[in-house]
């Protein structure tokens, strides 16, 4: 009698515990259905995270260096405008000496070289600062695939400009040697990070709405 009773109650019990495992399975679907649609997510994806990030340093180191008054070292100033006095470090656009920073004055006569490295510098800065006001943009605007390999384009033409900076060296204000100082350590770093931007930018961006990254 018991054993019948047993039985009975289990096989009324049965599709109870069935139905109650589907709810709370369905449930668990919804839940974690919802939590996928309500994750945050980047208009362009969230491969543009690394080479965003290079290019927001390079293009900080680029400044930084290109405005510093040590560049290089000058291991002999006797071939420089006795007005600026012992010369000991020497920028693109101001240069030291031991009575501080200075802009440089009329009586300094630049070579082609120097101008050149001038003009190199102001045209790496800017193509540097486009990069970095399109990836600042990317976070919230969807740009597609091919916009970012032009993009990487640029980045590579910034790595160029700013390696061209070094034209300072070929300049006669280094006839008597220039050993790279800050300014030029910087400008080193910038030309890795703009490379690594350039490159890795190629598989950041999205064509059309449900794109995963990179895809």
């Amino acid at each position: 009698f018991f054993r019948v009773f047993f039985d009975t109650t289990e096989k009324a019990l049965l599709p109870s515990h069935k139905a109650s495992k589907a709810c709370v399975s369905t449930e668990s679907k919804r839940t974690t259905t919802a939590t996928a649609t309500n994750m945050p997510e980047l208009a362009s994806g969230f491969l543009c995270f690394g080479p965003s990030f290079f290019a927001s340093v390079a293009f900080t180191l680029t400044i930084i260096g290109n405005q510093l008054c040590d560049f290089v070292s000058v291991d002999d100033s006797s071939n420089l405008p006795m007005v600026a006095g012992n010369v000991e470090t020497l920028g693109l656009w101001c240069y030291k000496n031991g009575r501080g920073s200075w802009s440089y004055s009329d009586s300094w006569d630049f070579d082609d070289e120097f101008h050149q490295a001038r003009a190199f510098s102001i045209t790496a800065a800017s193509i540097g600062g486009c990069v970095w006001l399109f990836y600042l943009l990317s976070g919230c605007m969807r740009f597609g695939k091919g916009a970012f390999k032009v993009i990487g384009f640029f980045g590579i033409l910034a790595t160029l400009f700013e390696g061209l900076t070094f034209f300072i060296l070929r300049s006669y204000v280094c006839d008597n040697g220039c050993p790279i100082d800050t300014g030029a350590k910087c400008a080193i770093s910038a030309i890795v990070f703009w490379f690594c931007a350039g490159i890795f930018s190629c598989g950041a961006g999205k064509d059309a709405e449900g794109d995963g990254d990179g895809e």
